[in-house]
């Protein structure tokens, strides 16, 4: 028998899946859900859960992380000053 797919999960991923307000919580639910169906291996390195870590503890306003239905997706990146 082969050996399961193996799928590395991005920080952006855990981080999406500890914020069930997300707007990607769902989607992003669904679909590891198909995946743990198919017997895959999900993964991640010390360095993703570092990162996980560090944006997690941080305020939210400060962590990184937009969402969509808020209104700070990142397409309004360019508007912020800098840009």
């Amino acid at each position: 028998m082969p050996a399961a797919a193996a799928w590395l999960l991005d920080t952006n991923i855990l981080l999406r899946m500890s914020k069930s307000d997300d707007a990607h919580h769902r989607m992003i639910s669904m679909a590891l859900r198909i995946l743990v169906a198919q017997d895959a291996r999900l993964c991640f390195t010390s360095q993703i859960l570092g990162e996980f870590w560090n944006a997690s503890t941080r305020p939210r306003d400060q962590n990184g992380v937009r969402s969509e239905c808020c209104g700070d997706g990142p397409h309004r990146a360019r508007d912020r000053k800098g840009f």
